[in-house]
């Protein structure tokens, strides 16, 4: 079942391969369970928010003066407010939306708030997202000429199989 144990196993097992420099990092990523014995939509859905978290941390904070907000800092100067600076909520949602993660599955809403939604824990959120992908999804057709490709490498497979055999 995808659950707590699930979700941190995940998390560390990726921001370590990341941070070690790995290319590619598979195992955690797309939902599988049980010693790669299981898979689950919804844990796939988990992985993905734990990996763009890992993938924000591995980018790191990009320290400009732009970023900093230098010149605002100049402007308002020693005991000043940047509350009273329009140019300080234009910089903040500039700059902000880009630095911090933002999260799909995960919900930072106070207690209360998150009792009045129904108290859904992160896997029944998961779940939810689930049917309403698989209810509303609909995928792109295939361009003929992939289909084409496609046929091709089954018939090379299933050829190659007939003579092994």
């Amino acid at each position: 079942l995808p659950d707590e144990q699930a979700a941190y196993e995940c998390a560390i097992s990726n921001l370590l391969a990341a941070l070690s420099g790995t290319d590619i990092i598979h195992d955690g990523v797309y939902g599988i369970l049980e010693s790669a014995k299981t898979a689950s939509y919804e844990q796939l859905l988990i992985s993905h928010e734990i990996v763009s978290m890992v993938k924000r941390v591995r980018r790191g904070v990009q320290v400009t003066t732009e970023g900093l907000a230098a010149d605002i800092i100049r402007s308002v100067g020693p005991g000043g407010s940047f509350l009273k600076e329009m140019s300080a909520l234009v910089h903040t949602k500039k700059h902000l939306f880009g630095e911090h993660w933002q999260v799909c599955l995960t919900d930072r809403t106070s207690r209360s708030e998150w009792e009045q939604k129904g108290s859904k824990d992160i896997v029944q959120r998961a779940r939810d997202t689930v049917q309403e992908l698989l209810r509303t999804h609909k995928p792109d057709p295939i361009g003929k000429s992939i289909e084409e490709e496609m046929k091709k490498i089954l018939e090379q497979a299933i050829h190659a199989h007939a003579k092994s055999s």
